[in-house]
């Protein structure tokens, strides 16, 4: 699990989920340290799901700000 320094972000393991959509399929979750994520990103293949997670990885390491805005 990845925690980048920005307000306690956390960016979960790549894991199995469960989806509406799809048979199988893996994925990770965005969200705060602590608390329910705000968004879970799911992909066909622990591979593409692992792929993706460290490209959010990278794009979110030198972010000055990473908010969440409730409406």
């Amino acid at each position: 699990m990845s925690t980048i320094p920005i307000r306690d972000l956390k960016i979960g393991d790549v894991t199995w989920v469960q989806s509406d959509t799809v048979a199988v399929c893996y994925g990770f979750s965005i969200g705060p340290q602590r608390g329910t994520p705000w968004i879970s990103i799911a992909y066909g293949t622990g591979a593409e799901a692992e792929a993706a997670r460290k490209a959010v990885v990278e794009v979110l390491r030198d972010a000055v700000e990473v908010v969440h805005v409730a409406r």
